[in-house]
């Protein structure tokens, strides 16, 4: 699919997209960077035509795309699905029917094929989760879920707007695996804000500032220009400012044994154990690495 954007301006309540020239040559894939405002959610609407004028103006020209045959990923288009499914879950409540939407319902409801479904559900890791419901999965489960559920429309251009926003280490290499073997048969347009989340197969590179389209550039060149390695001093800069801080107050605070101190833990939603049985006592001046998969819970006060 070839596309261009000629004399786009795109604007939402936060932010305006701007796009002077751009074609995305057909076969090719893109990455997308931006450290300002919602530049993947607009481009993933427009090319989805899944445009809401109370929230989202835009002029200009979109040429050659067909929404019909581009599937988009986002967190709020996930966050969209689960608010949908909840009102559908409550609405069903009311008829006395089981009101759980579970992963594999997502997914088959956008292809109709069983096959298909259980095979996007190994590919990302989801078996497991099959017969979960939907809205208690974590944020990380629930990307993985989406982008199963993009795939089971068979649409040839995917549009992933921070596909690793939420997912673990783990994940995450297995999702730059399985995205790289897809990248041989489909196009995709892969939207980070992050340098070290673009993946290392995209050979053509679009870097906005601050809403506008600032360049179109190689792998190359995108490897030597000075934004990069702006990031990476003023990260290395960070790191070495966090470390001073840490050495200057070192064991300068005194509190009282333990500082922390937790007996047979255990933390769960819904149904869904995160952890059981856990010991921890952190006692003051000793310092703690947490490592494993990453689980965000949040607490009620």
């Amino acid at each position: 699919m070839e596309i261009r954007f000629a004399q786009l301006q795109c604007s939402s309540s936060s932010v305006m997209m701007n796009i002077d020239d751009w074609l995305i040559e057909s076969q090719q894939s893109w990455g997308v960077f931006s450290t300002e405002g919602d530049v993947g959610e607009m481009l993933g609407q427009l090319l989805t035509q899944a445009v809401d004028d109370k929230t989202l103006a835009y002029c200009g020209q979109i040429t050659g795309a067909d929404p019909s045959r581009v599937a988009f990923v986002s967190l709020q288009q996930q966050q969209q699905l689960l608010e949908d499914i909840l009102e559908q879950d409550d609405s069903e409540s009311l008829g006395y029917t089981d009101p759980k939407t579970t992963v594999f319902r997502v997914i088959y409801d956008q292809c109709h094929d069983n096959n298909l479904t259980h095979q996007l559900l190994q590919q990302l890791d989801l078996t497991h989760l099959s017969q979960s419901s939907f809205s208690q999965l974590s944020t990380g489960e629930g990307r993985r879920v989406m982008l199963a559920r993009a795939l089971a429309t068979k649409a040839p251009f995917l549009v992933l707007d921070e596909p690793y926003a939420g997912l673990d280490v783990e994940h995450r290499s297995t999702l730059t695996t399985f995205l790289e073997q897809l990248s041989h048969t489909m196009q995709m347009l892969v939207v980070v804000s992050r340098e070290e989340d673009m993946p290392q197969w995209i050979e053509k590179i679009a870097l906005f500032n601050q809403g506008k389209l600032d360049s179109v550039m190689s792998k190359d060149q995108w490897i030597n220009h000075p934004v990069i390695h702006q990031l990476t001093a003023q990260s290395g800069q960070q790191s070495e400012e966090l470390l001073a801080l840490i050495r200057r107050h070192r064991h300068s605070a005194k509190f009282a044994d333990p500082v922390f101190e937790l007996h047979d833990g255990r933390v769960a939603y819904s149904d869904k154990v995160i952890f059981s049985g856990v010991n921890w006592r952190i006692d003051n001046g000793v310092h703690w690495q947490v490592k494993g998969q990453t689980v965000v819970v949040k607490v009620p006060y």
